[in-house]
């Protein structure tokens, strides 16, 4: 009497052997090796999915920064993929200036570049690694304060260049000439002089 395998058409001689051919080739570890493999293929795919959409380290900051988006987002201390601490002086006439308390902050809110305190520590604090600018904080201080704070090689605050005085910047004891547009990085000390 002849076995009949209905899934291929093959015919063996014992059920025996028609058993042992659906297992190896119609039985569970063909399914089994099947869904192996799916699933090997699959966390390969999500493996390189968060490689690559991982967030940046802070200390290289990436991309350049929308003006909207400094302004307009607010943050809270969690899910920061970037947090950072600039220093910034500025001395107008040799005369050391008080930065207002809470530059950028409100009684709920935080925007992404702030201070807490008048020291000129800056908070830059973004759910997303990018290239903050020096002007980025002065157009947080304008918004908070509801009045132009300009800052770039001509003029810092309301002090412009004349024959006899000038802005000057250093950023880590430094002679530098960014201005507005240097990166903040952090820990770095900048210095604005005007005299």
């Amino acid at each position: 009497m002849a076995f009949k395998c209905e899934k291929c058409g093959h015919e063996f001689n014992s059920h025996d052997a028609l058993a042992q051919h659906l297992d190896t080739k119609h039985g569970r570890k063909k399914t089994y090796t099947y869904a192996l493999l799916a699933v090997v293929v699959l966390l390969i795919i999500a493996i390189g999915y968060f490689v690559i959409n991982a967030p940046k380290s802070p200390q290289t900051p990436i991309g350049n920064v929308d003006d909207r988006f400094v302004l307009e987002t607010n943050i809270a201390h969690t899910g920061l993929a970037m947090h950072i601490h600039p220093e910034l002086d500025i001395t107008i006439n040799e005369q050391p200036f008080i930065f207002p308390e809470g530059i950028g902050t409100t009684s709920t809110t935080m925007n992404i570049i702030h201070t807490h305190d008048q020291t000129g520590k800056l908070h830059v604090e973004s759910p997303v690694v990018k290239e903050f600018k020096l002007r980025h904080f002065f157009l947080t201080w304008s918004k908070w304060s509801g009045k132009e704070k300009v800052f770039n090689s001509t003029c810092i605050l309301d002090y412009c260049n004349t024959d006899a005085k000038k802005v000057k910047m250093t950023v880590n004891g430094g002679e530098n000439f960014e201005y507005e547009n240097l990166i903040l990085m952090d820990l770095e000390r900048i210095e604005i002089k005007y005299s």
